[in-house]
């Protein structure tokens, strides 16, 4: 036996000699969720790239908005720069070459056997060796009902489906956060089942059955008052407001009570988000996206015995090293917005001198998937795979702040698009590591405040009677409400990073891909994990901001457009 027999405190019979991925994935049939996300999709290319000899690879994606599952994936998925190496391998047979590998099938993971029509899902069922869920709602801030269904349910219908199958096992892709808020080393072999992190705090036994069911009758309950009286009373009158400031015909009842509608869904969705924010606070986990993958992995665990089940926790996955080409990137819910912050000129970030920011590349997360997935099929796999850097190649929020500083004076330095004295002077801001204090007083949350209280100000004083006085004044007020709405939701950005640049000083232990990655014969050496030989300052300077120049923060520059409307 290897590892003494155990894996994550299973024990098992597994042989110590080395086993070969491409010979282990050779003629298998894989599905993958999650593939319309930024690294679903890496995880998908990688396959077809690096075993173009598998027998067929599905995916799994949603119909919606009038489209079928087939258009999504050749209008969203198959154009996108992650499948560059395909494209250059195949040229002019690069749709060829999509069509005969790739079966698109319909299917969502929040629905009972994943939604898949009957004759899909028979063959599946007879052929699947392994499916990779990498399907998962990323936004911090949920509604709770969404959440649930997607990060908590998604994985339950992922292996009620899998255990379905004639021999097949699940790679579950989770996050390294659902620890929640605690300091120091948090490792693989800790049972998730039963798991919140403030038990030190709370003292009672947590049961995650009981806690599915009263999320369920949370939102039952939110959607009940939804529809009382008084509340489509507020949606009617909100409606009719809305109409006419959008020039609608007020006597159209479609129009007033379409739009009413509409209202009640937006209210419902504020209270739940409100709602999962706060119940996720009180077990202590920071978001409703960690306390509700936590709670996917809790049920898994407790039904790992009846199959061949694997979770793998990446932590903060950002650009990729090498592939599909240096510095892909997409999608905004990583460190996007709060790097946008800092080339954007915001100077103060609080942190604190022990925290560690954990980034791991993508195809790095994308090859421990298809690692794990291999082990998955020899029978040999671990049930959790941590998948960080602050176990073997940790670097600060201070040291990371460095050398986004750094690459913000490269970029000004070469701007040609704005005057020179404007690039100077983003080239001196500097980012300023600073403790919580000195943040909240001089930087946006003191902004905000210092806005917040002229505009207060302005209005308490009320019109002096002198139309010049007046009139500056007005302009005055104006330009601190923008002040203010703007510092606000940099603080707001801020504060959604807190638990990852400042609360907690986690290493995550990361053995388990260590072990599988010693099995591997010396060609796939770098299918495995080599954190190790990752140089921090190249993949900050070199590779992560030049990708996210290119590929991320136009997209957040659209954004902030639009909230300033």
């Amino acid at each position: 036996t290897w590892f003494d027999g155990m894996k994550n405190g299973v024990t098992t019979e597994a042989p110590a000699e080395r086993f070969s991925i491409a010979e282990t994935l050779r003629g298998k049939h894989i599905l993958i969720s999650g593939t319309t996300g930024f690294l679903g999709k890496v995880a998908a290319v990688l396959l077809l790239d690096r075993h173009p000899d598998i027998e067929q690879l599905y995916l799994l994606i949603r119909g919606g908005r009038g489209r079928t599952a087939e258009e999504r994936f050749w209008e969203d998925v198959a154009p996108s720069p992650a499948l560059k190496p395909l494209r250059d391998t195949y040229t002019d047979g690069f749709d060829a070459f999509l069509a005969d590998k790739v079966t698109v099938v319909e299917g969502d993971v929040t629905r009972e056997l994943l939604g898949i029509p009957a004759a899909a899902r028979k063959k599946l069922q007879k052929n699947l060796d392994l499916m990779i869920n990498s399907a998962g709602l990323t936004d911090f801030a949920p509604s709770l009902e969404q959440a649930i269904a997607v990060n908590t349910m998604g994985p339950q219908n992922c292996l009620d489906f899998v255990l379905t199958c004639q021999d097949a096992g699940l790679v579950h892709v989770s996050t390294t956060y659902v620890t929640g808020r605690r300091d120091g080393v948090v490792t693989e072999s800790e049972d998730p089942y039963g798991f919140y992190p403030k038990s030190d705090v709370l003292h009672i036994d947590f049961s995650p059955e009981r806690e599915l069911a009263d999320c369920r009758d949370i939102i039952s309950q939110v959607k009940i008052k939804a529809d009382d009286q008084e509340r489509r009373a507020l949606f009617i009158r909100l409606a009719r407001e809305w109409a006419v400031d959008n020039g609608r015909n007020l006597e159209d009842a479609d129009v007033v009570f379409g739009r009413a509608e509409e209202e009640k869904d937006l209210w419902i969705n504020r209270q739940l988000r409100d709602i999962g924010t706060s119940r996720a606070a009180h077990w202590g986990w920071n978001n409703t996206y960690t306390y509700a993958k936590s709670l996917g992995e809790q049920f898994l665990s407790k039904r790992r015995h009846e199959g061949r089940v694997s979770i793998v926790r990446p932590a903060i996955v950002e650009s990729s090293l090498r592939f599909p080409f240096p510095g892909w990137n997409e999608g905004i819910n990583t460190c996007g917005p709060l790097s946008y912050l800092l080339y954007k000129g915001v100077r103060f970030v609080p942190t604190q001198p022990h925290v560690q920011i954990d980034v791991v590349p993508v195809d790095f997360v994308a090859n421990c998937m298809l690692a794990a997935g291999a082990a998955s099929l020899r029978g040999e796999h671990e049930f959790i795979y941590q998948v960080g850097s602050s176990d073997r190649n940790p670097v600060s929020v201070r040291r990371a702040m460095e050398l986004l500083s750094l690459s913000n004076r490269q970029f000004y330095a070469k701007r040609v698009s704005e005057p020179r004295w404007k690039n100077l002077l983003m080239s001196a801001m500097e980012n300023v590591p600073v403790d919580k204090d000195r943040y909240d007083r001089f930087a946006a949350p003191g902004i905000k405040r210092l806005a917040g209280g002229i505009v207060g100000g302005i209005k308490a004083l009320g019109k002096t009677g002198v139309p010049a006085v007046d009139g500056a004044l007005k302009g005055v007020s104006s330009t601190a409400r923008g002040i203010e709405k703007q510092a606000g939701l940099v603080a707001m950005i801020i504060d959604l990073f807190m638990p990852f640049i400042h609360d907690s000083a986690f290493v995550f232990q990361a053995d388990a891909m260590k072990r599988l990655e010693a099995r591997l014969p010396p060609e796939e050496a770098d299918w495995g994990f080599p954190i190790e030989g990752l140089d921090w300052r190249y993949y900050w300077m070199d590779v992560q901001m030049p990708g996210m120049h290119k590929h991320v923060f136009p997209e957040i520059d659209e954004k902030f457009k639009t909230s300033r409307k």
